[in-house]
């Protein structure tokens, strides 16, 4: 994969800064932020229930990520299995599993609305722009099961028509920092959700204003799939033995960020790397630090990017950027992402490049 981020680099180090202590100091999930927005605020009842339905899809998405059937087979109830063997099996071959695994590792997990024992959850990966609702029952005490699912492609949930191939695949020929490209299609997106499926609404699958730009399911299917194989040839590219020198720079700063010492930290990084930044992913939980690893990749004129997530907590992205035109000491810089302040980061970004 290639990039070109137009010399930007030096231009969004206080952008960077200023979205990481924003999303310290006030990180919001992005139903938290529409039920604020002077909505009917949810039942006692509701919060309850989504709390139940996000703990449960999330560890549906962390058993998917590494095996898919097996968690459809336990979670799912007999018509989901059903389902997903006819429209999403059909799809991805045993050997394809693999790309349906890396969308549950690195997708964040959002609340929809719930009513009784029913409720909706959706799972939205910004990698492959695409969104899984999961509809899910709850009967006395027993934990929710999966009643029935949709994907949808990042593009109907936003409405965005007249596609071309290259807007598809956008975030794979970068034209600018890696966390402005993954927050343009994230920001919009958990807007979207938040705006179809408030907490306090019904807990409907697919609403009426989605349903009517909605492709098939095949259709929606196919658009996530062609960027999901855009996604294995970039960590084919990763393991490369052309990239191998970028492969080890990329291991060592893997090994630093879960360390978690500055000092350490920053004797790897560039002269250039701002310590404030280094200072606060050192300051972030070691659960969070621990198990980030490589999301992204891209060959670029003046090296190459690698964006790092945990999937455990994927909505926080390190962007690595190694310059040079081969692995070298000291060539990488840093940059911290909250995606659920992808919207923020947008609005420095304007400010800092305008148009």
């Amino acid at each position: 994969m290639k990039c070109d981020v137009n010399g930007a680099s030096g231009k969004r180090g206080l952008m960077t800064l200023l979205t990481v202590w924003t999303s310290l100091a006030c990180a919001l999930s992005a139903t938290a932020q529409a039920a604020a927005g002077g909505a009917a605020k949810p039942t006692a009842e509701q919060v309850g229930t989504g709390v139940m339905a996000g703990m449960t899809a999330n560890m549906f998405r962390l058993h998917a990520a590494v095996n898919v059937d097996a968690a459809v087979a336990k979670w799912g109830d007999e018509a989901f299995r059903q389902k997903w063997e006819a429209e999403v099996n059909a799809l991805f071959s045993q050997q394809e599993r693999f790309e349906l695994h890396d969308f549950f590792a690195s997708a964040v997990v959002w609340v929809g609305g719930s009513k009784g024992t029913r409720s909706v959850t959706g799972f939205y990966s910004p990698w492959a722009d695409g969104l899984l609702v999961l509809a899910m029952d709850r009967t006395g005490e027993k934990t929710p099961a999966l009643t029935d699912f949709a994907f949808i492609s990042g593009e109907s949930l936003r409405g965005v028509e007249d596609l071309s191939p290259g807007q598809a695949l956008a975030l794979y020929d970068l034209k600018e920092p890696l966390i402005v490209a993954v927050s343009r299609y994230y920001a919009p997106s958990a807007a979207l959700f938040a705006a179809l499926y408030p907490p306090q609404g019904e807990p409907v699958l697919l609403p009426a204003a989605l349903k009517a730009r909605a492709d098939s399911q095949a259709g929606e299917l196919m658009l996530l799939k062609a960027r999901m194989v855009v996604r294995m040839k970039m960590f084919r590219d990763y393991l490369d033995k052309a990239n191998h020198g970028w492969l080890v720079q990329s291991g060592v700063l893997m090994h630093a960020l879960k360390a978690g010492d500055k000092e350490k930290l920053l004797a790897f990084l560039s002269e250039r790397q701002p310590p404030a930044l280094a200072e606060t992913i050192c300051l972030l939980d070691p659960s969070i630090r621990k198990d980030f690893g490589p999301v992204y990749f891209a060959r670029a004129p003046e090296g190459v990017v690698v964006g790092y997530v945990n999937p455990s907590a994927p909505r926080w992205l390190i962007e690595a950027t190694f310059q040079g035109s081969a692995p070298a000491p000291r060539s990488a810089r840093v940059e911290l992402l909250d995606l659920e302040l992808g919207a923020q980061v947008l609005k420095l970004w304007k400010k800092e490049v305008p148009k």
